[in-house]
């Protein structure tokens, strides 16, 4: 498809954003496609391993033989900061650049995304040329979407995979993957912060008006 460089000379990259079941990743395979790219997956939960299923990772057949970057490697209880995330980033979309190829960052996690583009002084947008695509969809639509696929994920092992997860990993893993599932974080540390009683109200908060009235101060 040719250089994917500016006028100015710099290597083009394109963000594909938007909020979740919008349709991204299918998305960013298409471009891929089109164009002969590569993804660099920029979803906080997707670079951990495991729980492929509740964090909805792209299965092999709907990567159709994109390379995908990112995208797992990483043990649940590992610390990936988004500063992290900016430097691995950046050598991948380096690497796809310097063998003529698209890099796409394609996911739901803004955080990762602006500090890629905004950290380090800009360093990345001093380098790249940016192009960024936002998938909106119409809310009926996404919301009989997301219903479908949290059917196929129900399939495809999700209540099975969340029942695997070993007591330890699920109280290491990070949690936003818990709100993902619909499970909660439940330790031992959060357990005591449930019975925690709650503050008493100060002396008087809650002191209840005399209805009676009272005797004047005679002058």
């Amino acid at each position: 498809m040719g250089s994917f460089k500016s006028r100015g000379g710099k290597d083009k990259v394109v963000f594909v954003m938007g909020a979740t079941g919008t349709g991204k990743s299918r998305l960013a395979v298409d471009v891929a496609i089109h164009f002969g790219g590569e993804i660099v997956n920029s979803d906080k939960m997707q670079v951990y391993d495991g729980l492929n299923v509740v964090t909805n990772k792209v299965t092999d057949e709907e990567r159709m033989g994109v390379p995908h970057h990112l995208l797992g490697g990483l043990p649940p209880d590992a610390d990936f900061s988004a500063s992290d995330f900016r430097r691995a980033a950046t050598l991948q979309v380096e690497s796809i650049a310097r063998r003529g190829r698209l890099p796409i960052v394609a996911g739901g996690s803004n955080s990762y995304i602006e500090e890629l583009i905004e950290g380090a002084g800009r360093e990345f947008r001093r380098r790249y040329e940016c192009c960024f695509l936002w998938v909106d969809v119409q809310l009926p639509v996404l919301h009989k979407f997301v219903a479908e696929r949290v059917d196929r994920m129900v399939e495809r092992g999700l209540v099975e995979e969340v029942r695997g997860c070993s007591t330890r990993t699920w109280q290491t893993i990070p949690g936003e993957c818990a709100a993902r599932s619909g499970c909660r974080r439940w330790t031992a540390t959060s357990a005591r912060r449930r019975r925690r009683p709650t503050r008493r109200p100060r002396r008087g908060c809650w002191r209840r008006r005399s209805t009676r009235s009272r005797p004047t101060r005679a002058s």
